[in-house]
């Protein structure tokens, strides 16, 4: 599995407004005007992770869904596996 560099990743989360790297992780904070339209976005993620085979870690708030991206298969690490489904949420998102 590839690991990105570790300026690969910096500049992910410059480009990608709201991605942060914490812990290991990539995260990001997505708000959402009601919980419904939250429940609706996790659905759509949960469609996306299956057909990849690669799942985030997704906590459901009145406010907001936040997402978190790690490869455990690697000891929890950001791999390019999790930069692209970072993105591919983030499309969804914005659709």
């Amino acid at each position: 599995m590839q690991v990105p560099h570790p300026y690969d990743i910096e500049k992910f989360t410059e480009e990608n407004s709201g991605w942060e790297h914490k812990n290991n992780s990539l995260v990001c904070l997505f708000p959402m005007p009601d919980f419904l339209s939250g429940l609706d976005f996790v659905n759509d993620i949960a469609s996306l992770a299956e057909e990849e085979k690669h799942h985030p870690s997704i906590l459901l708030t009145y406010g907001g869904v936040t997402i978190s991206l790690a490869t455990h298969e690697i000891g929890s690490k950001v791999t390019q596996k999790d930069l692209d489904m970072a993105e591919a949420i983030t499309e969804i998102y914005n659709s």
